[in-house]
């Protein structure tokens, strides 16, 4: 007999996991491929681009900035961007997202002026949010329930392969090219340049990322005009569930921004890591990553929905917190894994269980006000990561973090545990 969870939906009808993913429609399958494609490519950038940075002599507090700016750009064009997207279609949505992305990764090695660089950091953030706020409703709008965790839960981990890939992209073409200078006497060819050019390299898989898009057929898509930005702003005050979403993510944002995002320069600044050696940590960390992700649907069964997201990320504080103080680099590496595999393998799990409990003309704006949540608390908290970094040292920023991750766990549970319920106990409430 199948074993179901009260209000999840069936999981575990006797249909095996690749049965489900082979079940997936066109559209779905399009567009994971089109996923894949940019995450390598910004895998790359996750990996080296604040390396970059600093070989180029830029303080970590201006790259914190930097940061900083995108995901302010995040925060303020969430809601907008989620209304454009109901109004002209998911396709053209992730479109003009590519295109946006693609001029702003050839400006960030283009363009030297730290200025205006922070004016290309906006453009890329509202390019990435584009894309962000139409994938949720996209993938709802394009399974069904039986296969909907599967979905999220797949294109998680394709997107932790993608930037695998990536990562030993952004290894290995500065060695290829250091390799190419000596063998050729460029004793100019300086690592900085190397960082660039593999950079470069890497927005080839943006622009390849465009085709399986421009294949997607959206004959069903009618556009809306019902949502405007000051309704859907109201709709977020209004909806208990909308604004714990939102404070749930601003909790986790603050405390991301802080220290991930920096995770490479704290590797390379206080442990004296090469960039070839962040990037086998950050590809190690993506593949157990992808394993955990794929491992969603059994954690939904074991011990539901909410549990699942409060269990794993309260088990991944530990090890955040040893970093700080381990000896040496390799187990930085180690508890580095464990953390991002246990703080994030419950992902597709929160993400698909937010777009099941709004209606369906509002997935667009629990989309958005997901990101503008996690956003809005990360522009703040990247600039304050890199100013407490050159001011109090680099591992600081990790114990804010801890007790942020630790606040919306909590909360989370406190908010949503009783979706977990049987029916007649939530009545009863």
């Amino acid at each position: 007999m199948s074993r179901i969870h009260p209000q999840q939906g069936h999981l575990d009808d006797g249909m095996s996991y690749f049965a489900r993913i082979r079940s997936f429609s066109r559209n779905a399958k399009l567009f994971l491929l089109s996923h894949a494609s940019t995450q390598i490519c910004l895998g790359v950038s996750s990996t080296i681009l604040n390396v970059y940075f600093l070989k180029m002599g830029f303080s970590k507090s201006y790259i914190g900035t930097y940061m900083a700016m995108g995901t302010l750009a995040a925060a303020v064009a969430a809601i907008p961007i989620g209304v454009i997207a109901d109004r002209v279609g998911r396709k053209k949505s992730v479109l003009s997202a590519i295109i946006l992305t693609t001029l702003a990764a050839i400006g960030e090695v283009a363009i030297l002026n730290p200025m205006i660089l922070l004016a290309v950091s906006f453009a890329k953030g509202v390019g990435s949010t584009f894309k962000q706020v139409v994938q949720n409703p996209f993938l709802m709008e394009n399974s069904t329930p039986e296969e909907r965790i599967h979905l999220f839960s797949v294109n998680q981990a394709l997107q932790t392969v993608a930037s695998v890939l990536g990562s030993g992209l952004a290894g290995l073409f500065p060695l290829l090219l250091a390799f190419a200078a000596q063998s050729l006497g460029w004793l100019e060819f300086v690592e900085v340049t190397q960082l660039r050019m593999a950079l470069a390299f890497s927005i080839v898989f943006l622009l390849l990322s465009a085709i399986p898009i421009s294949m997607i057929s959206e004959t069903n898509f009618k556009p809306s005009k019902r949502h405007s930005v000051a309704s859907d702003l109201t709709s977020i005050v209004k909806d208990a569930n909308l604004r714990n979403l939102a404070f749930y993510q601003f909790l986790i944002g603050a405390g991301a921004g802080m220290t991930i995002p920096f995770f490479n320069v704290f590797l390379s600044d206080s442990l004296g890591a090469s960039a070839g050696e962040i990037s086998t940590i950050t590809m190690g960390s993506r593949v157990v990553l992808t394993v955990a992700v794929l491992m969603s649907p059994w954690l939904v069964r074991a011990f539901g929905r909410i549990k699942s997201v409060l269990i794993t990320q309260l088990l991944s504080i530990p090890a955040l917190l040893s970093i700080s103080f381990a000896p040496g680099l390799w187990i930085v590496a180690l508890l580095y894994w464990f953390r991002t595999a246990l703080m994030n393998m419950s992902s597709p799990i929160a993400t698909s269980f937010a777009m099941e409990i709004v209606p369906s003309d509002m997935r667009a704006t629990a989309s958005s006000t997901i990101n503008m949540g996690n956003s809005m608390a990360r522009s703040a908290s990247q600039i304050l990561g890199g100013f407490m970094m050159d001011t109090l040292g680099n591992t600081s920023p990790y114990y804010f973090t801890c007790v942020l991750y630790f606040l919306a766990s909590v909360f989370y549970y406190h908010a949503f545990n009783k979706f977990d319920k049987p029916k007649t106990k939530i009545a009863q409430a």
